[in-house]
């Protein structure tokens, strides 16, 4: 599966969040490496390539990479109005959308995935059908 272009949106959506996942040196580092892979002439699955090289350094984005491209609804997080965001409906003043996340893991292997959104519903691990367990 090409996951190209959702891979160059990632690299894209993820930086205005990289300082609350790294603090600020580290964000520092990473968005000026994004900024440069996303700026170069390089083609697209190259650029695609190296932006998952940045992001597999750090766990937190590693884990915001492959929910990027494993949930399409992940992808409107933070896009868009209130409006497009909410399925139509306004969200409460001053509402934002998610500020933290809850880090749920497989009991039988590495598999991590963050619950983001209030009311979205823990999945199983993808690989062993089980139900997660939060840390």
């Amino acid at each position: 599966m090409d996951d190209t272009e959702e891979t160059l949106a990632a690299g894209r959506a993820i930086q205005p969040r990289l300082s609350d996942m790294l603090g600020p040196p580290a964000a520092a580092d990473v968005a000026s490496r994004l900024e440069e892979i996303l700026a170069s002439d390089s083609a697209p699955a190259l650029k695609a390539a190296a932006i998952r090289v940045v992001l597999d350094e750090h766990d937190d984005t590693a884990r915001f990479l492959r929910r990027y491209l494993d949930d399409p609804t992940f992808r409107t997080l933070g896009t868009g109005s209130p409006r497009d965001r909410s399925g139509g409906t306004d969200l409460l003043a001053g509402d934002q959308g998610p500020v933290d996340a809850d880090l749920y893991h497989c009991a039988q292997c590495d598999y991590e995935w963050e619950h983001y959104q209030a009311g979205e519903s823990i999945p199983d691990c993808p690989d062993h059908h089980i139900p997660l367990i939060r840390n």
